[in-house]
């Protein structure tokens, strides 16, 4: 069996492109009542340090998995 290799993209997710990023919102219909509602709290969470990285492999569509995280303090 001959193995392929995939190719990777991380994508750090922000308030610049979280649109283009749904699936962070966990929410993939743009249409959905509480959509904006989550957008505008993670606008205000990404202000406070949040970070969202979304792991998407090429030629897929939706990420195969994600990292959420706040800065720690000393």
């Amino acid at each position: 069996m001959v193995e392929s290799e995939q190719q990777y993209q991380i994508v750090t997710v922000d308030e610049t492109n979280l649109s283009e990023h749904p699936q962070a919102i966990c929410f993939i219909n743009l249409k959905h009542p509480t959509y904006r509602i989550k957008a505008e709290w993670l606008v205000e969470r990404f202000r406070e340090g949040l970070r969202i990285k979304m792991l998407y492999v090429e030629g897929q569509k939706r990420p195969v998995g994600f990292l959420e995280y706040v800065p720690g303090e000393n």
